[in-house]
């Protein structure tokens, strides 16, 4: 009796997992037949011809809106998951008196994270810069002239943030507990791919030849470094206690 409830219950294990293997299979086969996830995939793999054959598709909002939304969800629940990971984890390690400390998990440390701050501040600083950047190119297309579809340079930029994305947060957080070196190079290599998407597909969707394509891109640029300072002044304002960029009393360092 025993050995027949016992083959009952590997019979019916069996037929659980083949269950849930078959209907795993069976999303993953209607995820890959829709549209945008072909987008991405081709975009991946061939993206010069990728943008050709789908760009025509996000052309007004109600067909481009779901791709950085999505993308920015993506990024915000990797990003969760590898918050968890880095605050509850404890990596082997030797301590500056050289003592060695053994991997540990530390589940109590969930109760310090800011849940709804985390969440909200990954998908604004994923989204905002998506849109920043095609908003940008799609002012500066206006002063060249150029008609372009603000919806159409938003989705490029959108679709281009994927492979950087799956290396900076999913493939380099992995390769680098074999070789931190790898790891950065991967990160690195990472963002070089998605930036020269975007600029190549940006740049071929707007339509700049020659010089306009150097003008362009420099007031581009321009605009980022611009961003870049602005940010960087109010990071260091808030943390001198409102001080400004200490550039006047370097000048006057120098000058005396």
């Amino acid at each position: 009796m025993e050995e027949s409830k016992i083959k009952n219950t590997e019979k019916s294990t069996d037929k659980d997992a083949k269950s849930t293997a078959s209907t795993l299979k069976n999303k993953f086969d209607q995820a890959s037949k829709n549209r945008t996830v072909k987008f991405i995939i081709s975009a991946i793999k061939k993206p010069s011809s990728a943008f050709k054959e789908y760009i025509a598709d996000y052309s007004d909002f109600k067909n481009t809106w779901q791709l950085p939304v999505f993308a920015s969800i993506a990024y915000t629940i990797i990003n969760l998951f590898n918050t968890v990971i880095s605050k509850v984890y404890t990596a082997p390690h030797k301590t500056l008196f050289g003592q060695q400390v053994s991997a540990s998990w530390n589940w109590k440390r969930l109760e310090k994270i800011d849940w709804f701050q985390t969440i909200g501040s990954s998908f604004i600083s994923y989204l905002i810069p998506i849109l920043f950047v095609a908003g940008v190119y799609y002012v500066v297309s206006l002063i060249f002239k150029k008609t372009s579809n603000f919806f159409r340079l938003l989705t490029i930029v959108a679709v281009a943030t994927v492979p950087t994305m799956i290396v900076a947060l999913v493939v380099t957080p992995l390769i680098s507990i074999i070789s931190a070196q790898l790891g950065t190079i991967l990160f690195m290599s990472g963002i070089s791919y998605g930036s020269i998407m975007a600029y190549e597909a940006l740049n071929e969707e707007i339509g700049y030849k020659g010089n306009e394509r150097i003008f362009a891109n420099l007031i581009f640029m321009v605009a980022l470094y611009t961003v870049f300072v602005l940010l960087f002044d109010s990071l260091l304002k808030s943390s001198l206690g409102g001080s400004t960029l200490p550039l006047n009393s370097l000048n006057n360092l120098f000058n005396k």
